[in-house]
């Protein structure tokens, strides 16, 4: 009995443990299904001209400004998730919205 009573007290808790799922996450940027869903986390900077020299990331997040020549993307959430650098499996830079 007392085994039972410790098991359903140890399992019990684990359903509190909410998961971090993307399209919750203030993160998220939606598109036009959940599957498709962009990270905001770390933007990429896309060079639109290869003749022009590729302006410094840290520029674009320090000032917000880009070039003509350059645009930003995002990494898709499943990309997301799977590379720790990024937000990883335990959603390591997950924010509730």
């Amino acid at each position: 009995m007392f085994l039972l009573l410790l098991l359903s007290y140890c399992f019990g808790n684990f359903a509190f443990i909410q998961p971090k799922i993307c399209c919750n996450c203030k993160f998220f940027l939606d598109e036009k299904n959940l599957s498709s869903g962009r990270c905001l986390v770390l933007p990429i900077v896309v060079k639109q001209d290869p003749s022009v020299k590729r302006k410094n990331l840290i520029e674009f997040l320090v000032t917000g400004n880009l070039p003509p020549h350059e645009k930003v993307e995002y990494h898709l959430c499943i990309d997301a998730r799977e590379k720790n650098d990024l937000c990883g499996p335990e959603g390591n830079k997950y924010k509730d919205k």
